[in-house]
């Protein structure tokens, strides 16, 4: 994959959140005029949140599992000769504490 296209994924995640909290607020905004009471929109604000955040879930994972496929598995390749990486779930423990690098505890 490639830069741009990685941009795009980015973007979008960014977006998808920034356009959910900007129509969370003009609800929220909305309803109390419309009601003439601010009661209700100390409950659409956090609801508009935390639905933005669920709807942006998967265009996030889908740029951190491109990232991690683009440039962190091409990292690793650099200096590991024989690796298995999954970006789903990371390298193994035991890849890290092999290459004794870090302290990694008793």
């Amino acid at each position: 994959m490639s830069v741009e296209e990685l941009e795009i994924l980015r973007r979008k995640a960014r977006n998808t959140i920034l356009i959910g909290i900007f129509f969370t607020i003009i609800l929220a905004i909305a309803t109390s005029i419309i009601l003439n009471s601010p009661f209700y929109s100390i409950y659409l604000i956090p609801l508009g949140i935390i639905i933005t955040f669920i709807i942006s879930i998967k265009p996030k994972k889908n740029f951190l599992l491109a990232f991690k496929d683009t440039f962190v598995l091409k990292s690793l390749k650099t200096i590991f000769t024989d690796l298995t990486y999954e970006p789903e779930k990371g390298l193994d423990e035991s890849i890290i504490r092999d290459t004794k690098m870090m302290y990694m505890g008793v």
